[in-house]
């Protein structure tokens, strides 16, 4: 059947085996006009767009592909969607490259990749754009630690020293210095609230042993320098702190110099008014500590020292008007009180100008700081330990003396009333350099005195007082009285010793009569031991003692055969009456009896004792009175 015309004559159509099924007629309605022959072989059944077929030769690798379908995964790609009229192929899914689907050599650092299959462990790795990289064995990070260096044997130190150098600039452009190098640490969270920043360590290596090298942390520059910062406190808050200076090495030509500046400075450009205490070292080793108050005079330069205190040199000079040492407690001592500042010198200690050399006054002590000068200690068997020298100035021509002036003079505080009122200076010795007179204001307390003119001492009642090897409360005194003419006591051109007096006074049987109660005399009997006896049992006998003048009576005691009760009175010589001492004036005979009240001597008054032994067998012997200067 060559020709069916225009009308819809099937559903479908039968030719040979093969079924032909149109599509939806309620849906497409075209038509198609097949070409007048069967065309050539490997030839393809086109269209114009208007259902006229014709057919073409499709040459291989030309043409285009209006749409090609996909699905699936190969070698780890997953691949979905469609390539485009357009020519773009649309990939979804996830791309991904197992060690498994890899295969071939190690890709190239040109191509992308590393040029290496392996990378030893906490190695870092480096490159030079073109070749493989390099895992350097002497450069590893681990957890927040950077490691670099040789860990082998070196010939010498110095070559292996391992560094971190910035390189240098090409010397172009308005830079004219080396490229810097900052070691900062972390800077706080910004908004954290009162959070502090990182700190930066330079440790150097610990050793084992006694070996090697002390560790050190070296600085060097040339004609660079090396500054260091911290950061600046700010109130609370969440603002970020200033970064300010804290110290400031570098070379100065001929000087090496340290700064350390105070707190809070932001600037070192230009000529700011900075305050810092500064090191400076030059030639030979001179070395100057300096203290600057930019915009005053109050950069104070303060030493305190836990422990001593040791100047050594040739020649120690203070070249100001004032040398004061203000220490806290305790002050500058030789002594346990605390150090001592020794001067290991064989030169002066010289200070030009008035000086006064003083320990300032201490608020938190309840008494003053002592200052104590002592020279060195000996070391070594039989030395002897050195001297102390004080020497005047000395004046020029006929000048001899005058206040302050080839005098010497010692001062020390006089009692004030209670209260915290500074007491006052009172002058305690004065030595005249020209006459060598010495005037002492005071008691002199010494082991020995040795003057080639008059020791004088004024006041009343003033002597020499010989304390002895015991320092107790038992001295010997060598007085004068108040003179009323010039007197004078020679002691005799002759060996001798003087012999102490005692100072006692003995009452004699025959100082003792009866009583009225007696009816007669006291007896003495010979029988052994010889003694005094009353005539009766209510007798008493009494004893009467003149006092010696400038003397008092102390003590007195009875000495009898028995302890029988003893009382001493006052007597009048002048008008009879008699009076019991107060205090204690009472006791036992062959006791001494300490009296309260001494009885001294007066004119028209002694002392009365009496003695009850109750019986006319007991015997009285005789009294003894101790006697004291009054």
């Amino acid at each position: 059947m060559k020709y069916l015309g225009k009308q819809t004559i099937f559903d479908d159509l039968m030719i040979g085996g093969v079924l032909l099924t149109p599509p939806d007629p309620t849906t497409y309605s075209y038509e198609l006009t097949l070409p007048n022959d069967d065309g050539s072989a490997g030839q393809v059944l086109t269209t114009d767009g208007n259902g006229l077929l014709t057919w073409s030769t499709i040459t291989p690798g030309t043409g285009t592909v209006t749409s090609v379908g996909g699905t699936g995964t190969v070698n780890g790609v997953t691949l979905t969607g469609t390539v485009t009229t357009s020519g773009n192929l649309t990939l979804g899914g996830t791309l991904a490259i197992n060690n498994a689907d890899w295969s071939g050599t190690d890709l190239s650092v040109a191509n992308g990749g590393t040029g290496v299959s392996t990378i030893g462990t906490n190695n870092l790795i480096t490159g030079n754009g073109t070749s493989a990289v390099t895992s350097e064995a002497t450069l590893n990070y681990d957890s927040n630690t950077l490691t670099f260096g040789d860990a082998t044997t070196q010939a010498t130190w110095a070559s292996s020293a391992a560094r971190i150098t910035r390189f240098t600039n090409d010397g172009t452009g308005a830079i004219d210095w080396g490229g810097a190098i900052s070691i900062k640490g972390g800077d706080g969270t910004s908004g954290a609230t009162n959070m502090g920043g990182g700190s930066v360590e330079i440790i150097g290596g610990i050793g084992t042993g006694t070996g090697g090298f002390a560790t050190q942390a070296v600085f060097k520059d040339a004609w660079g320098s090396i500054i260091h910062k911290v950061s600046k406190q700010a109130a609370s808050g969440t603002t970020t702190q200033d970064s300010t200076y804290h110290s400031h090495l570098y070379h100065g030509g001929i000087t090496n110099y340290t700064h350390f500046y105070e707190p809070g400075v932001t600037s070192l450009v230009g000529s700011p008014a900075l305050d810092y205490f500064g090191i400076e070292v030059q030639a030979s080793g001179r070395t100057f500590l300096k203290t600057i108050d930019a915009g005053g005079s109050g950069a104070d330069l303060d030493i305190d020292v836990d422990g001593n205190l040791h100047l050594t040199g040739n020649t120690f000079t203070v070249s100001t008007t004032n040398f004061d040492l203000n220490t806290a407690p305790p002050a500058w001592m030789v002594e346990s009180f605390g150090a001592a500042i020794d001067i290991d010198t064989s030169a002066a200690f010289n200070v030009g100008y008035p000086v006064t050399i003083g320990v300032s006054p201490q608020s938190s002590l309840s008494t003053g700081s002592p200052l104590v000068m002592q020279a060195g200690d000996a070391v070594g068997s039989n030395k002897t330990g050195g001297g102390m020298r004080f020497y005047t100035g000395k004046g020029t021509g006929n000048a001899t003396t005058g206040f302050g002036n080839n005098e010497y003079f010692f001062y020390g505080s006089a009692a004030g009333s209670s209260g915290s009122s500074a007491q006052s200076h009172q002058q305690i010795f004065h030595m005249d350099g020209s006459t060598k007179a010495a005037e002492f204001s005071g008691n002199v307390d010494a082991a020995s005195i040795s003057t080639s003119g008059d020791i004088t001492l004024t006041g009343a009642d003033k002597g020499i007082i010989f304390e002895g090897t015991t320092a107790d409360a038992h001295e010997t005194t060598l007085k004068g009285g108040e003179p009323t003419a010039d007197r004078t006591l020679s002691l005799p051109d002759t060996d001798g010793t003087l012999q102490h007096v005692d100072l006692t006074l003995k009452m004699l049987l025959s100082d003792f009569v009866p009583d009225v109660a007696s009816g007669r005399p006291n007896m003495f009997t010979i029988v052994s031991p010889a003694g005094l006896i009353v005539a009766r049992n209510t007798s008493k006998m009494w004893g009467f003692k003149d006092i010696p003048f400038g003397h008092q009576v102390t003590h007195v005691n009875v000495h009898a055969s028995s302890a029988k009760p003893v009382a001493v009175y006052v007597y009048s010589i002048q008008t009879g009456a008699y009076s019991a001492l107060p205090g204690t004036s009472t006791g036992l005979s062959n006791t001494a009896i300490t009296l309260t009240n001494p009885i001294p001597y007066a004119v028209d008054k002694c002392i009365m004792v009496s003695w009850f032994p109750g019986n006319t067998t007991d015997k009285l012997f005789g009294a003894t009175l101790t006697l004291a200067l009054i």
